[in-house]
């Protein structure tokens, strides 16, 4: 307990060369804290996070590093976890998940989004992409959006930044059949027009995405059960059997006050 006592006065200085008792560095919080704090809060940090604080200061270092396991001992999706932290330290890099190796982010590795509209076995369409597609139409990755985010915030940017980030946002359109086995120009009646628009507001990343159905038949009638396994929410990707149910069970909610 004395020994508690006596580190509670100290404070970790500003150039972390050392332990001190005087406050340093006024700007960062956490160096401010007083020793005993910074254990109570390392005790209740996973072991990723933790040897992610030692990275922080040569103080934090010395203070922490008997009391945190190593990296050889974390377990695979630890290590994943602690690279995650560092790799926002660099933001023109990305950390590969198969071998957790860092590497710089490459024109390749924007994907751009499939060109013309997406039909079974059309080039630059596969079958994953097609999926997604109907789901919604979300074919953004993750990557992207940690990469629009992080070349966003930059202060300074260099060219190929910003070429990236304005690759990055660049609105996407593209006509397509709700069934997907006929290009659109050729199919008559519905046919789905989708625009997709990535936007930074704030330091967040937002996505419109709009469908809009048009028929050139009856008038411009639009059932929904022609819509194929596309829709704007879940009730309405559906087949004809599957929208025949959606009927029935309307029914039963409107006869039974639902």
């Amino acid at each position: 307990m004395a020994q508690i006592q006596d580190m509670s006065s100290r404070w970790i200085c500003e150039d972390g060369s050392q332990l001190s008792k005087t406050k340093n560095n006024p700007d960062s919080f956490f160096l401010n804290l007083p020793v005993e704090i910074l254990l109570i809060i390392h005790s209740f940090l996973p072991a990723s996070s933790q040897l992610c604080l030692l990275t922080t200061c040569r103080g934090i270092k010395i203070l922490l590093e008997y009391r945190t396991v190593s990296y050889s001992r974390l377990t695979l999706e630890q290590k994943q976890e602690y690279k995650t932290f560092v790799i926002r330290q660099f933001p023109n890099a990305w950390l590969d998940e198969k071998t957790l190796r860092f590497r710089e982010f490459q024109e390749e590795d924007l994907y751009p989004q499939p060109q013309g509209p997406p039909v079974r076995y059309q080039p630059g369409w596969k079958f994953n992409d097609i999926i997604n597609f109907t789901r919604g139409a979300l074919l953004i990755r993750h990557r992207h959006v940690r990469m629009s985010l992080i070349y966003h915030r930059l202060e300074k940017k260099t060219r190929q930044q910003m070429s990236f980030l304005k690759s990055l946002l660049e609105p996407y359109h593209t006509d397509f059949s709700p069934c997907f086995n006929i290009h659109p120009s050729e199919k008559s009646g519905v046919v789905g027009h989708f625009e997709s628009h990535p936007k930074l507001v704030s330091g967040r990343y937002l996505l419109l995405n709009k469908q809009t159905f048009t028929n050139s038949l009856r008038g411009g009638t639009i059932g929904l059960h022609k819509l194929g396994y596309f829709g704007a929410c879940t009730h309405q990707a559906m087949s004809e059997l599957n929208w025949r149910a959606f009927v029935v069970r309307r029914g039963w909610g409107e006869e039974f006050g639902v």
